[in-house]
């Protein structure tokens, strides 16, 4: 029980600290908002909008902070929308892909990892190595650019674009399917990319504990090799996968703004390059805040069930 409420105090701590930096970071912006507003216009900006501008201000430190914990995040500079509103509408479509692609990158990570290390030295095992090792090196937007380019420029098998059709008339199944046409991509570039770290961890684990006394006790009481395999030292790999994916949060987040941008798709990535773009203020510090909060709470979350199931090892960290 301490040990969790100590996590819990590191994590609250840890959000702080994040909202502290972001609200630090946007003062770094160059430019402002009217500025930004009339980057593309014919005319320039004339004493009237200065004036506007006037109430285009950053909250003080204090006051964003209260306006973090009462939910209050003001208007939007650039569409005079709630900040908390359009946050709101991005952050499913985020959560969604991100938590999707995680899941099935762990698990996929996962059996392919045990099943490669039960079979070390074969040519199954050293040929998912050395993709494993090549796809790690790809970064988000290379994979990306090149998914869009084959399936959807190249062979037209998926949409290039967005998050729905436009102007189409679907309802029930077709609205699914096209919802999920448009996600493939995206969910398949976070996925190719997150996938390959898995399974190199996995299978490190898997090659350590063939070779414990546990796993030589259970050879020799009888037990089956494929049991030995996916029951005891699968169980061993399972903290480590749980752990690197509370860490790799904050990477994730990062490819998500990435793809998001590629493929135009609705988000708090896309969000947060539209916000920078104009200098919007407030809407940059709340997608800054949500995607602190979600990555700190997944991180604790996955902590404390870490502490459950193996209780010595959340103490030794």
């Amino acid at each position: 029980m301490r040990r969790a409420f100590l996590r819990i105090l590191e994590a609250l701590i840890t959000l702080a600290g994040l909202v502290r930096a972001g609200w630090g970071l946007v003062h770094l912006l160059p430019g402002d908002a009217v500025t930004a507003m009339y980057a593309s216009a014919d005319v320039a900006p004339d004493a009237e909008a200065f004036e506007a501008a006037a109430e285009l201000r950053i909250p003080g430190l204090l006051e964003h902070l209260a306006n973090v914990l009462t939910l209050n995040w003001g208007m939007s500079f650039e569409g005079g929308l709630p900040v908390a509103d359009l946050v709101a509408d991005a952050l499913p479509y985020t959560l969604g892909r991100a938590g999707a692609a995680g899941v099935a990158s762990t698990l996929a990570g996962l059996v392919l990892g045990v099943e490669s290390a039960r079979r070390r030295g074969t040519r199954t095992d050293r040929l998912l190595a050395a993709v494993a090792g090549a796809l790690q090196g790809v970064p988000d937007m290379a994979a990306g650019i090149l998914l869009l380019l084959v399936f959807a420029l190249g062979l037209g098998w998926l949409p290039a674009a967005g998050a729905s059709t436009a102007y189409a008339e679907l309802d029930g199944w077709g609205h699914v399917v096209d919802f999920l046409r448009h996600l493939a991509l995206p969910w398949l570039t976070l996925l190719l990319t997150q996938l390959p770290q898995t399974f190199l961890v996995v299978r490190g684990v898997m090659l350590e504990t063939f070779d414990s006394p546990f796993m030589l006790t259970a050879a020799a009481k009888g037990v089956d090799e494929r049991r030995r395999a996916r029951v005891h030292a699968a169980r061993m790999a399972l903290l480590p996968v749980l752990t690197r994916f509370a860490a790799r949060g904050a990477l994730m987040l990062t490819g998500l703004i990435v793809v998001e941008s590629i493929f135009s798709y609705p988000g708090l990535g896309s969000l947060l390059t539209q916000a920078v773009a104009m200098r919007d203020a407030p809407l940059v510090l709340g997608v800054c805040t949500t995607a602190a909060a979600a990555v700190v709470l997944a991180g604790l979350a996955i902590d404390l069930f870490c502490m459950m199931l193996a209780p010595a090892a959340g103490r030794d960290r």
